[in-house]
Order: structure tokens, then C-alpha cells, then sequence
């Protein structure tokens, strides 16, 4: 080999070892690198945890208000079903026997000011209270959905229009005295847990 082309193979080996060693010492084993990109996920992973626990907390805070919306109705004897935190048809009618009973106007919703009633006891029940009106989608829907599982089972006729009016009390009455049940003519969560054992049917409207 020519003398010339071996101390240019010579450097070429050398310049290519020096890149590897820098590379190796310097850029992948910098602790600072390491450090930094640590310190960068951890920052991320933070606020993502952060986040999903907000995000998580107005849930976890309402499904504790609507248990115990369901225990202070269970005490009341108003709510027959099992305390699980779900805003169902059940705990909807349960609401609404509250309400119809107090004469305040049926939203068959749980809330904070709901609750508030039901701790402080302020509302007593009214012997004459008579129909409130419906106030809310929920129980529209819910009364609505009543309106058509009597109609179908031939104890109500009328428009299916989520209206509590005397053509519905009646209906529920027929059905509650051939159940054996408390004689009220109102919705409850009695009415709509009795309604869906017998016919088989699902209240899927009300999400209170």
C-alpha cells in the first residue's frame, strides 16, 4: 500500500473513533439528557392525572348527592330499590312521589337543592296537595313512558303527552288495586319497579 493512502486509511479510522467515543461520553450517556427527558415525562404524566381527576371529581361528587338523595327516600319509605348511585326511571319516580305528595312541581330530578329538602324536612306532606305540575324533560318522559306501558296493559286511555293528569291517576289507581299495592294514583318508584317486574318492559328515559 502506498504510503500516502495508508496515513489517509489512518486518520479516516482515527476521526471515525473519535466520533464514536464523543457520541458514547457525550450525547447518549449525558446525564442531563436523561434528567431532562425524566423530568419531562413526569411533568406530563402529572398533568394528565391531574386532569383525568378533575375531569373524574364532578362525577364522583354526584354520584355521592344522589346517594344520598336515594338513602333519604329509602328512609321516607319512598324509594324501594337498591341504593347504587344510578339516576334511574326507579329513583325518578321515587322523586316524584316526593314531590306530588309536597305539592311541589314534578322534575323527577336529582339535585343539591333536593337534598337540601329532603335533610332538612322543611317539606311536609299536604293531605290535599292535589297534581303539581310537571316541571322537566325527565318527568315528561318518564310519565310519558307510564302513560304508554298502562295504555298497552288496557288500564289507560288517553294521549301518551307525559301530562300527570286525572285520566293518568285513575289508571295508576286500577293498577295499584289489582297489584295490591298502596292506592296513591301518582308515579312512584314502587309503580315503576311494580310496572317493569310485571309487563318485563325497561324505563329508558329518565336519567335524573
Amino acid at each position: 500500500m502506498h504510503p500516502n493512502h495508508a496515513r489517509l486509511t489512518l486518520v479516516a479510522f482515527l476521526a471515525l473513533s473519535a466520533s464514536i467515543v464523543f457520541n458514547a461520553l457525550y450525547m447518549q450517556s449525558d446525564p442531563g439528557f436523561a434528567a431532562r427527558a425524566s423530568v419531562s415525562g413526569s411533568d406530563v404524566g402529572f398533568d394528565a392525572r391531574h386532569d383525568a381527576g378533575r375531569a373524574s371529581a364532578p362525577m364522583a361528587s354526584r354520584q355521592k348527592m344522589v346517594l344520598a338523595v336515594e338513602r333519604e327516600l329509602s328512609r321516607l319509605s319512598y324509594f324501594p330499590g337498591e341504593q347504587d348511585g344510578k339516576a334511574d326511571a326507579g329513583l325518578a319516580g321515587a322523586i316524584m312521589a316526593y314531590q306530588y305528595d309536597r305539592g311541589l312541581p314534578l322534575t323527577a330530578k336529582a339535585s343539591d337543592q333536593l337534598l337540601e329538602k329532603l335533610l332538612s324536612g322543611a317539606d311536609k306532606p299536604k293531605a290535599s296537595a292535589g297534581a303539581p305540575g310537571v316541571r322537566g324533560e325527565t318527568a315528561e318522559r318518564l310519565i310519558a313512558e307510564i302513560q304508554g306501558i298502562l295504555s298497552g296493559e288496557g288500564y289507560y286511555r288517553g294521549a301518551i303527552d307525559g301530562h300527570h293528569n286525572e285520566a293518568v291517576a285513575k289508571a295508576v289507581r286500577r293498577f295499584e288495586t289489582e297489584r295490591g299495592l298502596p292506592v296513591t294514583g301518582r308515579v312512584s318508584g314502587l309503580l315503576v319497579q311494580e310496572l317493569s317486574r310485571v309487563t318485563g318492559m325497561r324505563f329508558t328515559a329518565p336519567r335524573g
